[in-house]
């Protein structure tokens, strides 16, 4: 019985096991590294400008918006 102490903690798991390091990462050959920046180049190539305009070749065909919303949302 403890009356003025705190009972002991519990003992800590034990540690995890350590696993062995993974193989090193195998040298890549220039060729295929000129070859991998050159598709990317021509992935980029290929898109072009579209993707970054948003509107059309005559702006913004929509109405402005010209009135002021109101405190009740209209």
């Amino acid at each position: 019985m403890c009356i003025f102490r705190r009972p002991s903690p519990p003992p800590p798991p034990p540690p995890a096991p350590v696993t062995p390091p993974s193989a090193p990462p195998t040298a890549v050959s220039p060729v295929a590294v000129a070859a991998r920046k050159a598709q990317k180049k021509r992935q980029a190539t290929q898109q072009g400008r579209k993707s970054t305009i948003i509107t059309g070749p005559r702006g913004i065909s929509g109405e402005a918006e010209t009135r002021k919303k109101t405190l009740l949302g209209q």
